[in-house]
């Protein structure tokens, strides 16, 4: 069977295990890269976004972290917090290897992971270890996001609210941490996502 891929996304190999590597004794030289974190929960529109973007014709390309968890053969749903930690670390070293090849990445991922054992917040450890240039939250009301979600069950509007605030909050502390710009933009809104993109590129035409 062929896997199509949309325009501008980076190709994932699958691989049969997860071995965790030693973080890099030297770091790479950051200065020339650029990486866009868009979070948001799931359901609240981050791949269309950044499908109807035109981030290709910017020079940038499209990664979406649970793909690389998917060709890898980690799970995306029903995690235990460790598994969430697990992930993190293996994204950590596949995201960084990315970054050495490609200059510019629009990182399609989350900053609140929903676990069994309650959400889990990416830690600060593993957002700086990439060259973060902005962080973007995806801001969609918790009933659109509810309907997205139609078939999970044990998830209430209240609940989803409290998530959403939760990872806007902590994308806007790690962005003040990070001493990054940091934006909140509607779902669907990709005149302005385009607009953030030319405007770290140095134009707004």
């Amino acid at each position: 069977m062929v896997t199509r891929l949309s325009p501008g996304t980076v190709p994932v190999r699958p691989t049969t295990s997860l071995v965790l590597r030693p973080r890099r004794a030297d770091p790479l030289d950051w200065s020339c890269k650029m990486i866009v974190i868009v979070c948001g929960l799931s359901g609240s529109g981050k791949s269309s976004l950044t499908k109807n973007s035109d981030f290709l014709s910017l020079g940038f390309v499209l990664v979406r972290a649970s793909d690389l968890l998917r060709s890898a053969g980690l799970p995306t749903t029903q995690l235990r917090a460790r598994d969430a930690l697990l992930n993190q670390e293996y994204l950590i070293d596949k995201i960084s290897d990315l970054a050495a090849e490609r200059a510019f990445i629009v990182l399609d991922g989350h900053l609140l992971i929903e676990t069994i054992d309650g959400p889990q917040l990416v830690p600060d450890t593993i957002v700086s270890r990439l060259p973060v240039s902005y962080i973007l939250f995806v801001d969609t009301s918790p009933k659109e996001i509810m309907k997205r979600r139609a078939r999970e069950n044990g998830v209430c509007v209240d609940e989803l609210s409290d998530l959403g605030e939760l990872e806007h909050i902590h994308a806007r502390r790690l962005a003040r941490k990070g001493r990054v710009p940091f934006g909140s933009i509607k779902d669907g809104d990709v005149v302005a996502f385009d607009l953030i993109l030319k405007g770290l590129l140095g134009g707004s035409d």
